[in-house]
């Protein structure tokens, strides 16, 4: 699986053999003036990695890929032709995104990455790079237009922004209203028998209201109503916060499979994990999931979360801080 860190001074030469690849290749497929053989220059680059904007995309030690991650303004943004951009919120910039050609996802990954900055990415493209445009609008990116960039020629511009989740304090009545509609899912029971039992499940208020007082009590846990379009779908719980070990243990549950499988569960953790890091300024965060419930883990690894160990049929995860900001 790629990793991704800051690019550091001793990556440029590898960076710039990667961008001579992708040049390469841009020139072949019928690309040959978006950077020809002249961009990006080495004094640019050089100044994205000095500025910390540079990063890079690893696999078992070896760089395959490069970008820079800009947050805030785009001045090449203000101005947009033939459409508009969907939203004004605060958004980051993919710029000089390159691969190798040796490890697939690369794309993929950046996004990913950048996700845990903004939930609102944009990103522009040249009319003739047609594979770029490929994977960019496959991810759900929506092109709203056309900017020019400092040269003046003329970029294709696209943004995405991830879905409208929201984490706020549980509450008695969302609590009540997670668990009036929630079904098990098979998935998170080691034992089948116990599934068996939980299929008969019945909303109790009665006991909707026990639950909740049992997490209220629980001093060392942070619980949140996972909300979207203005209901709520889920339950996120920040749990065992060490304040001298600096670390927590991330779970989830949502409510039914009709919330499944459509990215809200993967943006209600990623927005977990922006309050563990961000807020509380942890140094690390735990996560088990089932070695069956292969969901879940491809979730917690699309998040950066790394693999520990296997323990009673779990597999235990961890994400450190310096990992989630591609720290070196």
């Amino acid at each position: 699986m790629l990793q991704i860190r800051q690019a550091a001074p001793d990556d440029l030469g590898r960076i710039m053999e990667i961008y001579r690849s992708a040049q390469d290749f841009m020139i072949r497929s019928g690309n040959p003036t978006q950077w020809g053989h002249f961009y990006p220059t080495r004094a640019l680059l050089e100044a994205d990695i000095a500025q910390k904007g540079a990063y890079v995309l690893t696999e078992q030690g070896a760089v395959h890929g490069v970008f820079k991650l800009q947050p805030g303004d785009e001045p090449t943004y203000r101005v947009i032709e033939d459409g508009a951009w969907g939203s004004d919120a605060p958004y980051v910039t993919i710029h000089r995104l390159a691969g190798d050609g040796r490890a697939h996802g690369v794309f993929r990954a950046c996004v990913e990455f950048c996700l845990r900055f903004s939930d609102h990415i944009r990103v522009d493209t040249h009319a003739d790079n047609l594979p770029m445009q490929r994977r960019i609008e496959a991810w759900g990116f929506r092109r709203c237009g056309v900017i020019h960039v400092a040269d003046g020629t003329p970029r294709i511009a696209y943004e995405y922004l991830a879905p409208a989740v929201s984490l706020v304090p549980m509450t008695r009545a969302y609590m009540h209203a997670l668990y009036r509609d929630f079904v098990y899912d098979p998935a998170i029971f080691l034992d089948m028998a116990l599934f068996e039992k939980a299929k008969q499940y019945r909303y109790s208020p009665e006991k909707v209201d026990a639950f909740f007082d049992m997490r209220s009590a629980e001093a060392d846990s942070l619980c949140f109503a996972v909300l979207f379009e203005g209901r709520v779908i889920g339950e996120l719980g920040l749990r065992h916060i060490g304040r001298s070990s600096g670390t927590c243990e991330l779970s989830i549950h949502l409510q039914n499979d009709s919330v499944k499988g459509r990215g809200l569960g993967t943006q209600a953790e990623r927005l977990g994990l922006r309050y563990a890091f961000d807020t509380l300024e942890l140094q690390a965060v735990t996560a088990d999931a089932l070695v069956k419930n292969l969901r879940s883990r491809h979730v917690l690894e699309k998040l950066g979360f790394a693999f520990q160990t296997e323990t009673d049929g779990f597999h235990c995860y961890r994400l450190d801080r310096a990992a989630w900001y591609g720290q070196r």
